[in-house]
């Protein structure tokens, strides 16, 4: 199925953040490394006993606001989650023709970040690439304690912007999160398959997949 949007029927662009917009190896290599290791030394555990920890935890508390919250894992870890991020964040940087879209789409419909992203982690990335300064409003789960995953979500941001679900396009790298939007009445979806330029892509059986965005229109 072509992923070519039929941009005459969108009005409202809804665009997550972190693998979407924004290269996931940065998180990636926070979450994934430093974390893990930050936490090794300060629990006195080896790497595999840190990592096998925190997986089990992040299990528990998935797609929950607490998932996102960088206090709630400060306070679990006993580490400064916002520190670790800020030694990483020469790692931040746009996805691939992800800075040329945001301005081509933001010129021409509402275009609004709706992101899982703690405001502490937001802010990081937004203080580098200015992202707030580049779309009509910036919307974070934390906002509304309640995550994308959840219809609360979706409802706060619709009170907030007016969107109508037949004429908003969503771009996100979570299934869930789709489900949750396609569920809510959003109709135009697609799952980005690339969120770490790393990582091999990955593949959605639900929704329509994209590589770069310039795929949304040729």
């Amino acid at each position: 199925m072509s992923a070519i949007c039929r941009w005459n029927d969108i009005k409202t662009v809804l665009l997550d953040v972190d693998g979407t917009l924004l290269d996931l190896h940065f998180d990636n290599s926070v979450w994934d490394n430093s974390l893990p290791e930050a936490f090794a030394t300060k629990h006195n555990l080896s790497l595999s006993e840190s990592r096998s920890n925190l997986h089990a935890h992040m299990r528990k508390v998935r797609a929950k606001i607490e998932f996102y919250s960088f206090d709630y894992w400060s306070s679990f870890t006993k580490i400064d989650i916002e520190k670790l991020h800020k030694l990483q964040q020469g790692k931040i940087a746009f996805r691939k023709d992800a800075e040329w879209f945001l301005s081509e789409i933001s010129a021409k419909k509402a275009t609004f970040i709706a992101t899982n992203a703690d405001r502490k982690s937001f802010g990081i990335k937004d203080r580098k690439l200015k992202l707030t300064s580049k779309v009509k409003g910036v919307f974070s789960s934390q906002d509304f304690q309640a995550p994308k995953e959840e219809r609360a979500f979706w409802s706060a941001v619709q009170s907030a912007t007016g969107f109508e679900g037949s004429s908003t396009l969503m771009v996100d790298d979570n299934e869930k999160v789709l489900e949750a939007a396609a569920s809510y009445g959003i109709e135009h979806l697609r799952f980005v398959e690339t969120p770490d330029s790393q990582k091999k892509p990955r593949r959605s059986s639900k929704f329509i997949g994209i590589n770069n965005f310039a795929e949304l229109f040729t």
